[in-house]
């Protein structure tokens, strides 16, 4: 048996979620690093198969999307967020190593009736959660033994940068003096610490197959807006309104569970001690 610390790769690792997951892999006392983009191009075929013979990991957490191409080489998109995957699947499946890939609630349509669970089918055809249930499936046809697939929700990070809900927010609240907040939709979201902690069961507990991510077991937006400022210090204004009436919570323990949870935690704000 080998004693080396679990090596871990993480794409997307300058992102809220990443940086977070690498600060609790590299607590837990593995041997994590980000992707560099610079040193292996995600375009380049070659340069994936590079990084991953140099850094031989354990587990892959796939974090990173193209959502903006910079036109450095003709079909960016299609090979960042589908080619790339594809290939560290392959990999994976070869070396026998975990494959974590991180999806979207996005694959279920507002039309869909919440709350989902790991039984509800996904069903959007249109945007970015047709993309992501598209690359879901990829996933899941070439590394079945050995993938993840983790679907999030909203994401609060601690600053206000970047796309996350404290930005979004507090970008509103500059612009209109106020945060419309509905009633009568729940959000599936967490802190970036929960998720990480989910991501890294996903990555060393858990059976390959399809786990929901969310902490918002039963709160409507207008409660989380208030818990939120009430955290942060922020006394915002919120106008409470029901423009938006949609249950999207995804609710499944299982991670949790596995690591040692009574089930999942409660709410967005809460964060790991």
């Amino acid at each position: 048996m080998s004693t080396h610390p679990r090596r871990s790769l993480v794409t997307g690792s300058s992102g809220w979620v990443g940086r977070a997951l690498l600060e609790r892999l590299v607590s837990e006392g593995e041997r994590a690093i980000g992707w560099d983009r610079a040193a292996y191009p995600p375009t380049d075929a070659k340069a994936i198969e590079s990084a991953l013979a140099d850094h031989e990991p354990d587990v892959v957490y796939h974090l990173a999307m193209c959502s903006q191409p910079t036109g450095c080489v003709d079909d960016e998109r299609d090979l960042i967020n589908k080619a790339w995957p594809e290939r560290l699947a392959t990999w994976c499946a070869d070396h026998r190593a975990r494959f974590v890939y991180t999806s979207s609630v996005m694959v279920y349509t507002d039309r869909l009736p919440g709350p989902f669970t790991p039984a509800t089918k996904p069903e959007e055809t249109t945007g970015y959660g047709a993309l992501k249930l598209e690359v879901e499936r990829l996933v899941r046809a070439t590394a079945p033994e050995h993938s993840v697939v983790c679907r999030l929700g909203w994401q609060l990070a601690d600053e206000p940068t970047s796309n996350n809900m404290l930005r979004h927010l507090s970008d509103q609240h500059a612009e209109k003096g106020r945060i419309d907040a509905s009633s009568k939709w729940l959000p599936a979201c967490s802190h970036v610490a929960e998720t990480a902690r989910a991501l890294h069961a996903a990555g060393t507990l858990a059976e390959p197959g399809t786990y929901l991510v969310s902490t918002n077991r039963d709160r409507p937006f207008t409660d989380i807006v208030r818990a939120i400022s009430d955290a942060y210090g922020l006394g915002w204004t919120l106008n409470v309104d029901d423009s938006h009436a949609h249950d999207q919570r995804m609710l499944d323990d299982r991670l949790w569970l596995l690591l040692g949870e009574p089930g999942t935690p409660d709410g967005p704000v809460v964060r790991e001690a």
